[in-house]
């Protein structure tokens, strides 16, 4: 298990650049809609306090990518879950 992971979406065809990223999805500034819509779409529950990363981002039509990392150059096993909410 990578622990902690650190979360990055990209868009793959403009740079690459960064469209949301997090570590610690408590951290975030909308902890209580990332709990929501985790429940809405059947996602795992995030404990409060874990490690675990998440973002809600609003994307175009286009390429993405996921990239998780380990924070401090950590190394393990992550598993990335997507949903689209219609």
């Amino acid at each position: 298990m990578l622990a902690p992971p650190s979360l990055t979406v990209l868009n793959f065809l403009s740079r690459r650049s960064v469209v949301g990223t997090n570590t610690g999805w408590g951290t975030n500034p909308n902890p209580a809609q990332i709990a929501s819509i985790a429940a809405l779409v059947g996602a795992f529950s995030l404990a409060s306090g874990s490690a675990d990363s998440a973002v809600v981002v609003n994307l175009p039509a286009g390429a993405y990518t996921a990239e998780i990392s380990g924070v401090n150059n950590t190394t393990g096993v992550a598993l990335a879950e997507l949903y689209e909410v219609p």
